[in-house]
């Protein structure tokens, strides 16, 4: 199968090969690095899948154990490529108490994040604190 004007994978898209002797040298050109970027996409479905949530506790004051809780699970479950927990500062009214941005590589990862031990031991925990919390999962268009 031939991608990209006759290219068989991504290195040949990225790099064009210059032969000097019986050494193969490859040069890299900003509109081959762009052709590997889009090729890689391709081959991977996605580059990123996210998945968010907004927390509001039971009582406010719960927000930092669950940022340290949620933040342990950085390093034990496999497929979380990046965990950010916030906290709200401001207060105002339309304000939840704390966001949770987790990131993966396709929406498989994230579903093997929900079914890991280790985040749904927190989960357990979560529910005897949350009062109501609220999800948007979606794949990044341009990660």
């Amino acid at each position: 199968m031939h991608f990209f004007g006759g290219c068989q994978s991504a290195m040949d898209a990225v790099f064009g090969p210059i032969a000097l002797g019986a050494l193969l040298f490859v040069i890299p050109t900003p509109r081959n690095l762009v052709i590997w970027r889009e090729r890689i996409r391709l081959e991977r479905g996605s580059l990123m899948f996210a998945h968010i949530v907004f927390f509001k506790f039971k009582d406010p004051k719960d927000a930092p154990e669950a940022r340290r809780r949620l933040e342990g699970m950085r390093g034990q479950v496999a497929s979380l490529r990046r965990i950010e927990v916030g906290i709200d500062e401001l207060g105002t009214g339309r304000s939840w108490h704390m966001v949770l941005d987790t990131r993966f590589d396709h929406q498989e990862g994230y579903r093997a994040y929900a079914s890991d031990p280790t985040h749904l031991k927190v989960l357990q925990w979560l529910k005897t604190v949350v009062q109501e919390s609220a999800t948007v999962d979606y794949t990044l268009d341009d990660a």
